[in-house]
């Protein structure tokens, strides 16, 4: 059995391996950063993993490129609310273990057109 970092494994394996695993110290979620790039906060609660979730969206996001990312369900809710004011669409992917994979593309930049209603006084009068 090869550790969950060999080279023989994907990204997306190697980060299955090692969310949700019991190091001794309680059971710690695995927060997917990039591919082959998580991190764990020992001892820290659920919302402050969400946080750095969202953090960590956010940033990406800040970047103005698509991108993929595996998401806790958790924070789904506040990761869509904001790609939607950033502009971004979302595609949800797989589940594993309370985590979702999730794609993010940048939408169209908005449209530098406006309508401009204008009131004619002849139109009104009778």
């Amino acid at each position: 059995m090869g550790d969950s970092t060999s080279p023989t494994r994907s990204d997306d394996e190697a980060v299955r391996a090692i969310r949700g695993t019991d190091l001794g110290i309680g059971i710690m979620r695995a927060i997917h950063v990039e591919d082959g790039l998580t991190v764990t906060f020992p001892n820290r609660s659920d919302e402050f993993d969400e946080g750095v979730e969202v953090g960590i969206v956010l940033t990406l996001m800040a970047a103005g490129r698509d991108f993929t990312l595996w998401v806790s369900e958790g924070a789904l809710p506040q990761v869509r609310d904001l790609a939607g004011r950033m502009r971004f669409q979302i595609v949800t992917g797989a589940k594993d273990r309370g985590t979702q994979q999730v794609i993010f593309r940048l939408g169209p930049p908005p449209s530098p057109l406006r309508l401009v209603v204008t009131r004619s006084p002849q139109l009104f009068e009778a």
